[in-house]
């Protein structure tokens, strides 16, 4: 294998390369730290031509760091260097797509190389920044690249440094290093080079506030794209079942000339093919974007409705949740004393052995606090026809809450006519939040109780060791499950709950009260009794249920 077969084959797995003593090589973002200058970090889960310059598709730009002194690089001079070396070799055609950064300035090895703030030029006192746009085919390039450096850093009197080690790492948090061609004769930026993409980004945040998710605008763009949608058609209602906003989102997507009806079929526009290409190429960005946007509803989350609270489980069964008694060991130390059960038994040994009451060691039991285990939540949404509309959107707004907020595991169970689906298996995962709610639509009846029995059923089936229920529902049964009762049957289901050891909440509508009183009371839960679903009042509930804070 080739030193430029090597070199593809790093690249293509994602990895960063050494090349030399002195550089190192990715198509990734590179971190060093003070404390250890001489190891250089190569960030996998990041892309160098996204991170620096915005750019649309990955893989397209190389990323050179070569370390040197700590000293001022005369980068023209340097830039000369390159610009006669490319020149004469096959790799000409790149020159007006390679960017440097050093001690001295920087910009497009063609320009006058004086785009560098004052940050910058502090950030690159030991190392030349090169960012080239080079295919796969030309990665010859990179190493003469690095050869002409090297020879220009020595002409200069400058000392090379040796890279000790390199790692391949995953980095923790969202990076923007867009400064480095801000302001700048940079070509590496989209926008210098394909005008085609202006304003896709802006169109594509708008839709992804008004309809607050990522996969709806996705999956619509994607059954569009394999041009099988006929108006009308059943392929088109199979669709409609699947994403809610559907007919929203085709309405949004025609309004600003993305798709298009043609011989009875939807089409992508040549600009709709873009939008498509470039939410996939930064989708992890536009989730990023999605997140953002929920959090800061959540932040600003008043509620205008009244909220009604009503606990039905007695306060020693939530105690014994929370505390176990047992008899007192001296080498637990200190311990709450579980007063009744001592006497108890101090006054049972005293009778058996006749002798006057007192309270001996043996007789001692102590009350041990269970460690708080975080809840997994199994939620329950009502999606019959009449939760159509706000009270679904807000119903799935919670959900996403509850992963975002509290970092739970959650399951979404969606109950209509005579089915209950898991639209959402246990996970803290967003993007399959985010696209199982996508899939919940609303009509037909409400069996609440086979809701509860399913619900109850795959709880129990996952082994989830603090299970938490929550129902939202605008209504009250109306589909049977074992009798001809729907609402004694939805009391029998509830009973279960608590019979599993699993903690319940229902959330519903003031006309409904009496009827989720019983339900709520059959499973010894916790009751909030609203005006409307109104997104504000479904986060304060999770504020003030106490279920989520352990």
């Amino acid at each position: 294998m080739t030193h430029v077969e090597k070199l593809k084959h790093s690249l293509s797995a994602g990895n960063g390369v050494r090349i030399g003593h002195t550089s190192v090589v990715s198509r990734k973002v590179h971190s060093t730290s003070p404390i250890n200058p001489e190891v250089v970090n190569i960030i996998t889960n990041t892309d160098a031509g996204r991170i620096f310059y915005h750019r649309y598709n990955l893989d397209e730009v190389i990323h050179i760091d070569l370390f040197h002194e700590v000293s001022i690089i005369d980068v023209k001079s340097m830039a000369k260097d390159l610009i006669l070396a490319l020149s004469e070799s096959k790799f000409h055609d790149i020159l007006s797509y390679i960017d440097v950064m050093t001690s001295g300035g920087g910009g497009s090895i063609t320009g006058n190389l004086n785009y560098a703030t004052e940050n910058l030029i502090n950030n690159h006192l030991n190392h030349v920044h090169i960012a080239a746009l080079i295919s796969d085919e030309k990665l010859d390039s990179v190493f003469l690249l690095v050869e002409k450096v090297e020879e220009s850093l020595m002409r200069q009197g400058i000392e090379l440094r040796k890279v000790e080690k390199i790692v391949n790492c995953i980095g923790n948090s969202p990076v923007d290093l867009s400064p480095y061609c801000s302001d700048s004769d940079s070509r590496l930026r989209q926008n210098c080079t394909d005008d085609k993409y202006q304003n896709l980004h802006e169109e594509a945040i708008s839709m992804i506030e008004r309809y607050e998710s990522l996969e709806g605008i996705c999956d619509v763009l994607s059954e569009i794209d394999k041009g099988e949608i006929v108006q009308g058609s059943i392929n088109e209602l199979e669709i409609k079942r699947r994403i809610c906003d559907y007919d929203e989102i085709v309405k949004q997507l025609k309004e600003r000339h993305f798709i298009q009806y043609k011989h009875n079929k939807y089409s992508l526009t040549p600009r709709g093919k873009l939008l498509r290409d470039y939410m996939r190429n930064k989708y992890k960005e536009f989730q990023l974007v999605l997140k953002k946007l929920l959090n800061k509803q959540t932040q600003n989350a008043k509620s205008c409705h009244k909220i009604t609270y009503l606990k039905t489980r007695p306060k020693s069964s939530i105690l014994s949740h929370k505390t176990i008694s047992r008899p007192y060991c001296t080498e637990d130390g200190l311990e709450e004393l579980d007063v009744s059960s001592t006497l108890k038994n101090s006054l049972a040994r005293s009778h058996f052995e006749n002798t006057d009451f007192y309270v001996d060691d043996k007789d001692l039991v102590t009350i041990k606090k269970r460690k708080a285990t975080a809840q997994d939540i199994c939620l329950l949404i009502d999606s019959s026809a009449s939760m159509a509309g706000k009270r679904i959107k807000n119903a799935k707004y919670l959900a996403k809450h509850l992963v975002l907020k509290y970092g739970r595991r959650i399951s979404v169970l969606a109950f209509q006519d005579k089915e209950v689906k898991i639209k959402v298996p246990f996970t803290k995962n967003f993007s399959i939040v985010d696209k199982g709610l996508n899939e919940i639509t609303s009509e037909g009846l409400t069996p609440l109780a086979l809701a509860l029995h399913q619900g109850i059923s795959y709880t129990t089936s996952n082994h989830i060791r603090n299970p938490l229920i929550i129902l939202i529902t605008d209504g009250i049964p109306t589909v049977s499950l074992w009798s001809s009762d729907p609402i004694e049957d939805a009391i029998k289901a509830a009973k279960n709950i608590y019979k599993i050891g699993c903690d319940f909440c229902c959330i519903g509508l003031a006309p409904n009260k009496t009827c989720l009183m019983k339900i709520t009371t059959a499973a010894k839960g916790k009751l909030f009794i609203l005006d409307e679903l109104d997104r504000d009042s479904l986060i304060n509930i999770t504020k003030k249920s106490g279920q989520l804070h352990c």
